[in-house]
């Protein structure tokens, strides 16, 4: 049942970022934070991205990030 749900919004964010890089549009806020952790979680419960790439690229885009990458190198988080 969770799965479910999380499928149907995942599918849901694919087709939101499907003209626009972040959630309000071309430019990072917030929301793309809270979004980048929860997306990151799914990796410890055993949730796989594969079926959603416009997810996975979000988190890649995400994560080039310098301030991104500079906090998470210094949280001790490798990716």
């Amino acid at each position: 049942m969770v799965t479910k749900k999380l499928g149907e919004r995942f599918a849901y964010l694919t087709k939101h970022f499907k003209d626009r890089d972040y959630l309000l549009g071309n430019q990072i806020s917030v929301a793309d934070a809270y979004l980048f952790t929860i997306l990151r979680w799914s990796k410890s419960v055993d949730i796989q991205l594969e079926p959603w790439p416009v997810l996975t690229e979000f988190l890649a885009r995400v994560r080039a990030r310098s301030k991104v990458s500079e906090v998470m190198k210094a949280e001790g988080l490798a990716n």
